[in-house]
């Protein structure tokens, strides 16, 4: 792009779907009059965590940051591709897992001592519409990594600031404690 490219007000047509349109889209959106964008075939993104527990793990053994990367790589593709397949062989089991996964969360949630507004079906509901949206993997919802134990996309689950803030607080106070 040039940077003196005037866009403002302006209809704009974004060919492509890949991570710059992902993030350029968004970014212009509120100054454009409309935003197109055209693709070829369709691109998924799907949420994740930022922390392979592999990593740290190898960290700690003092392996070479270029092998980490490489071990980490491929630990994500191959999780990326055993979802896909699963999903493609065994899609009900899939659902089955997804939805016991999420629900066992959103219990431990609502469990929560101290939050003013406890989630209810209809955050459920919400929730679990995103979670369908994003294509949050399995192993996602059902980690028990140490320094993880924020559910995906929990905004959706706690609409309360306040209790947003609190389960924030308890998370970081959890991880503390580890």
């Amino acid at each position: 792009w040039p940077e003196d490219l005037d866009y403002r007000g302006k209809k704009v047509i974004v060919i492509g779907s890949g991570a710059t349109a992902a993030t350029l889209v968004p970014a212009i959106a509120a100054d454009t009059a409309h935003v197109t964008m055209l693709q070829r075939s369709p691109t998924f993104f799907r949420t994740g965590r930022n922390a392979i527990a592999i990593a740290d793990e190898l960290r700690q053994l003092e392996v070479a940051e270029e092998w980490i990367h490489e071990i980490v790589r491929r630990k994500i593709l191959h999780d990326q591709a055993v979802f896909t397949r699963r999903s493609f062989e065994e899609p009900e089991t899939v659902k089955k897992e997804l939805l016991s996964a999420a629900l066992k969360q959103f219990y431990e949630v609502r469990n929560l001592p101290g939050l003013k507004k406890k989630p209810s079906t209809s955050e459920l509901i919400d929730w679990l519409k995103l979670l369908v949206a994003e294509d949050i993997p399995l192993h996602v919802l059902q980690s028990k990594d140490d320094k993880v134990s924020v559910p995906p996309l929990v905004g959706a689950l706690l609409k309360n600031e306040q209790d947003l803030s609190l389960f924030e607080r308890l998370v970081q106070m959890a991880r503390q404690n580890r």
